[in-house]
């Protein structure tokens, strides 16, 4: 009975009634009516989708994970396999966001040739139904001028204004070897008033303002992100890393990306990667840049055509790392790092800092660069954790130390292997007296305002409650203290119990107002301006033990080390040096460090710097009487 009616046209998405199926519904009175009424009904879905594959076109599963990101990201980028849809999936972000909103977007791929047979071919497929009509009309509200051989007319399309605007979306195709700073003076994305758009299902259509394809490089990466949050625009990459990680990748994951969901591998039932269950891989992590997320898509997202017997044939005897690239879109730092034993598990939010502990500094001076800082609390124990604080020159408040180089770097070169200098390397031409307010402005200890104006006794109870406020948890028992006393904590300050410095600048000799002098004596005198007023406190400096580099790298590697085969516990099997989560110039220096560039890497004052405070192993010290008021900042 089958055999004679009709036969649906195959689709992927919209399977059709198995011969068992068909002949169980025709048995009804009413089975060919309703077997018809399907037919007329997918027919016309499959036509309209057709028609319109912006609004109406099929999305496969594996799109709902990074339409999800977009809610929380500014950032989302998606490496997968090959032919796993994620182009597509980024073009119709990019359309939909281009039609409902006016604004200035950019496509940019690695080559003119890669934009047109990609980027350009996505974007007419989509926007085709609805600009189609004005190609190659002149109008000087709108430029449109669309072929198959040379994509669109010097790299840029302006749609027709929404209604009420006087003006269209911008949309220009650009390539990485276009200089990124000279984008610098946009704004990508659009200008929203009120709320976003929604597609025909009701889900949001975001404010995409870029959208980069394959090798994306640093610098582009730079100034995208820098430039989108000026109209709160989203941004998309789409990338294969066939020929492995590339420095934008590492920049962006960093080596302390967390991986938050992962999905069997069935090319790979050996994969064993920490933070996820053995033989899965990746499908989605939170990277080391800001405010984004990677998603993974793999082998067999795309249900469109056969590609995912191609991708399982061109797998077919290669190695762990080409099918972990090709099939699951993940990358590995082929670079030997100096600490692998460094990873998301070393980084902490600032609340779950202990609260009891001593904290040290650490400096690390230089004649024209800024003085490379940060502060560490030593835990009680006799073998205590670390926990660093904070690092100065902040990457929020001057830009990054150092950044993974574009260069091309190979076993005889030097430069470049260990980063190269960032923003916060630039000259600030300060001396003893500013670095001296320095640290008193970033020691102070505020108070919340709700804390000082406390009337009457609170029980311990009560104050612990109260404290919790406090946003920096090690400032907790000097404040519980003051405030039992019934003392003023208006100039309160940290108890920083000692001041280590790189020996060789801490005792090289310059000359001063006086004579010959050195940083550790200038630190120890007090500075006075014209009118006397103290500017510069008397500051103890002690000169950081500096052994042989090789055996502070040791030490460092072994403040790290813990048997990653078996759960992290503490105190039991975990590392014992954490870096809290706002130290983001310590963090890429851990994640990046090889030692290969020498003394002209860029990250190595922050490496230095650990490795004195492995060779001098700090330990808690109770508080006694400690002065933290005034003027003084010695002990």
């Amino acid at each position: 009975m089958t055999e004679s009616l009709l036969r649906p046209e195959p689709h992927p998405l919209l399977p059709c009634f198995t011969d068992e199926e068909l002949d169980r519904l025709l048995q009804l009175p009413d089975g060919a009516d309703r077997y018809a009424a399907w037919l007329n009904k997918r027919q016309r879905k499959i036509a309209k989708a057709d028609l319109d594959p912006l609004n109406h076109g099929w999305e496969p599963d594996a799109w709902t994970v990074p339409d999800l990101q977009l809610d929380v990201a500014d950032t989302v980028a998606v490496f997968g396999a090959n032919r796993t849809t994620k182009s597509w999936w980024a073009g119709r972000r990019f359309c939909e966001a281009a039609m409902a909103y006016t604004g200035v977007m950019v496509a940019l791929s690695e080559k003119d040739e890669a934009s047109i047979a990609t980027q350009q071919k996505i974007v007419w497929h989509y926007l085709r139904p609805h600009i189609e009509h004005l190609n190659n009309k002149r109008d000087p509200k709108f430029k449109v001028n669309y072929t198959q051989a040379n994509g669109f007319t010097e790299g840029k399309l302006v749609l027709p204004p929404l209604p009420g605007m006087l003006e269209g979306t911008e949309i220009y195709f650009l390539t990485y070897k276009q200089i990124a700073t000279d984008y610098e003076g946009w704004e990508f994305g659009a200008r929203i008033k009120g709320k976003l758009a929604r597609r025909p299902d009701g889900r949001p259509i975001h404010n995409v303002g870029w959208w980069g394809d394959e090798s994306l490089t640093i610098a582009w990466l730079e100034v995208l992100t820098r430039r989108s949050p000026f109209r709160g625009a989203k941004g998309l990459w789409t990338f294969t890393p066939v020929r492995g990680i590339t420095p934008a990748i590492k920049e962006f994951l960093g080596s302390t990306a967390e991986i938050l969901e992962s999905a069997p591998a069935d090319l790979l039932p050996q994969a064993r990667l920490h933070g996820c269950p053995p033989g899965h891989m990746p499908t989605l992590v939170k990277p080391f840049h800001p405010r984004s997320r990677a998603v993974y898509f793999h082998l067999g997202a795309n249900p469109f055509g056969d590609y995912t017997a191609e991708v399982r044939r061109l797998c077919d005897g290669k190695t762990v790392e080409f099918i972990e690239r090709v099939a699951y879109g993940y990358a590995r730092d082929a670079v030997n790092r100096a600490f692998p034993d460094f990873g998301p598990w070393n980084v902490v939010k600032i609340p779950h800092v202990p609260e009891e502990g001593t904290v040290y500094q650490f400096t690390d001076p230089h004649g024209l660069r800024p003085f490379a800082t940060m502060w560490v609390l030593a835990t009680p124990g006799k073998e205590p954790d670390y926990y660093i604080l904070r690092d100065w020159p902040s990457e929020q408040e001057y830009g990054e130390w150092a950044v993974n180089t574009e260069r091309e770097v190979s076993e005889d070169t030097r430069k470049g292997w260990d980063g190269d200098p960032g923003p916060a390397q630039n000259p600030l031409g300060w001396g003893v007296p500013e670095y001296k307010q320095l640290w008193r402005r970033l020691e102070t200890i505020h108070c919340p305002p709700a804390l000082k104006n406390i009337e009457g006794e609170l029980s311990d109870e009560q104050l612990t409650g109260a404290l919790k406020a406090v946003p920096s948890p090690w400032h907790r028992p000097l404040l519980r203290t003051e405030l039992k006393a019934g003392s003023p904590t208006d100039e309160l300050r940290e108890q920083v119990r000692t001041r280590f410095m790189d020996a060789r600048f801490a005792n090289a000799a310059h000359a001063g107002e006086h004579g010959g002098t050195c940083l550790k004596w200038d630190f120890g005198k007090e500075q006075r301006n014209s009118a006397g007023v103290v500017v510069g406190p008397k500051v103890n400096i002690e000169e950081a033990s500096g052994q042989h580099i090789d055996h502070g790298l040791v030490l460092v590697s072994n403040l790290l080390a813990w048997n990653r085969a078996e759960p992290l516990m503490p105190g039991m099997n975990a590392p014992k040096l954490y870096v809290a989560e706002n130290c983001r110039q310590v963090i890429w220096a851990l994640s990046n460090y090889t030692g290969r560039a020498g003394e002209t890497g860029a990250c190595k004052e922050w490496i230095d710097l650990c490795r004195h405070l492995a060779e001098e192993a700090p330990r808690h010290i109770a508080p006694g009487p400690v002065r933290t008021r005034g003027g003084g900042m010695g002990y």
